[in-house]
């Protein structure tokens, strides 16, 4: 240890800690010396030995695991080929056609089978005049919202034994020359089926006819169906008689030898002025005392025969005369107008009652 003197003082220098009297100044445990070139060297061999013993025992546990698994995906694979084999030897379900009894066809389905069976199909531009006027009879006939193509209340688009199969044979057994809205269409753009206007009428009338004949029975006795398609194929043969005669009216000719057909359901007429005359009367007093059919919530769409209504009311009211037809829109009425006119009436008054 070194010493100062100063004077008759004497001063020691502090003791630093080192390597070899650290144990006795702080009491602490020496630090372990670094391994010598041999120590190091034995110790990389040891760690290099097991790393490769622990590689192999990993590759041996993988190759084990990646036996197992294909072992496994192969069990898998022949639990599912044989899964697979009987789904495949399960007959599919078959779909209904038209040979099986008692299985209805959708509509759409018979629709497009009855189409395949008239190949060569005509566009309407290919069509003549009076086949383009068919088509559009056809078209406004189909209208009627008994007989709608979107939804139709009434079956009359495809041959009977499509949509009600359990009644095949007894209808083939009076019915001698089935029709069907879509087969007569099918004919008429096939062409070579029809030759005339009244060829194509009397082939839409039959459809009508048809179901009246097959219905009268069931009507006699009250079997509901019956009487429902006995009534609404009465008055679809008068509607059709009567819009035939107001669309193709280009056609008509003017016969006056020739006998009216007599109201009600008459099988066929014939395409002259004279039956259009007495069709349009018969259709008048149909029309005039059929009863409107109301909706019972305001806040509902228009009936058909409501929306029919209003159809007439907007027709009236959008004139190009509009200024002088004030009186019969507005009940405006002149001082003396309740002198001449006991029920006066208007336009709005109607459209409110609607």
């Amino acid at each position: 240890m070194k010493t100062l003197e100063r004077g008759n003082f004497v001063a020691r220098a502090p003791l630093l800690p080192t390597a070899s009297n650290r144990d006795s100044a702080g009491g602490k445990k020496k630090r372990p010396l670094s391994p010598g070139p041999e120590e190091r060297q034995a110790k990389r061999a040891s760690t290099t030995d097991s790393s490769k013993s622990s590689i192999k025992t990993a590759s041996r546990t993988a190759s084990k695991a990646a036996s197992a698994g294909r072992a496994a995906s192969k069990s898998v694979g022949k639990i599912g080929s044989k899964k697979a084999s009987s789904v495949k030897k399960a007959a599919p379900e078959p779909k209904p056609t038209q040979s099986e009894p008692h299985v209805a066809v959708p509509m759409h389905v018979a629709i497009a089978s009855i189409k395949e069976r008239y190949p060569g199909r005509r566009g309407l531009k290919e069509l003549e005049n009076w086949e383009s006027d068919c088509v559009r009879f056809l078209k406004q006939l189909t209208k009627h919202p008994w007989i709608t193509a979107d939804r139709p209340k009434y079956i009359f688009h495809v041959p009977v034994e499509f949509m009600f199969p359990e009644i095949k044979d007894s209808y083939s057994e009076k019915i001698e020359k089935p029709m069907d809205l879509t087969t007569a269409e099918s004919k008429l753009l096939q062409g070579a089926s029809y030759e005339t206007v009244e060829e194509f009428v009397n082939d839409i009338s039959l459809i009508f006819t048809n179901a009246i004949s097959f219905n009268q029975t069931g009507h006699d006795i009250g079997e509901p169906t019956s009487c429902a398609y006995y009534e609404v194929s009465t008055h679809l043969l008068k509607y059709s008689r009567w819009l035939s005669l107001e669309v193709l009216q280009t056609h008509l000719i003017d016969s006056p030898s020739s006998p009216v057909v007599e109201k009600g359901s008459a099988s066929s007429w014939k395409m002259t002025i004279q039956n259009r005359e007495m069709a349009r009367k018969e259709m008048e007093n149909i029309v005039f005392n059929e009863n409107i059919e109301k909706r019972y919530d305001p806040r509902e769409k228009f009936t058909w025969t409501e929306q029919e209504c209003d159809k007439l009311l907007k027709s009236l009211r959008h004139t190009s005369d509009h200024k002088h037809m004030s009186y019969f829109i507005q009940e405006l009425f002149p001082a003396d107008y309740y002198a001449y006119i006991k029920k006066p009436m208007a336009w709005e008054k109607c459209k409110k009652k609607i």
